[in-house]
């Protein structure tokens, strides 16, 4: 399935820079369970997507290029807390027995 976004909720969009501000939010949709990103929803956005990043070993993203990305819109269905959570770490489970598996 492709991913499908609409940047046009996202105020001052065009000024923003694509390869550092808008795709990596893009993708981190996916990963973050959160398929729109609200005033309401921004702060929890960000957290899962610091989580995420800093459990595979990059910097943290300012929570203010998140709040930037407000009225980011994708075909990513939204994930309660309880099941990104049991989703985030079963794959760092998966992946760590995986990664520290016995030849």
């Amino acid at each position: 399935m492709s991913l499908n976004y609409d940047l046009t909720g996202v105020e001052g969009w065009t000024a923003l820079n694509w390869s550092t501000d808008v795709e990596p939010v893009i993708f981190a949709t996916m990963s973050t369970g959160i398929g729109r990103i609200t005033r309401e929803n921004y702060m929890e956005f960000a957290f899962r997507y610091n989580t995420w990043l800093k459990a595979n070993g990059w910097d943290p993203a300012p929570v203010s290029m998140i709040e930037k990305m407000v009225g980011l819109k994708t075909n990513v269905g939204f994930e309660t807390n309880a099941k990104w959570q049991k989703r985030f770490f079963d794959n760092q489970r998966r992946d760590f027995l995986w990664n520290n598996r016995k030849a």
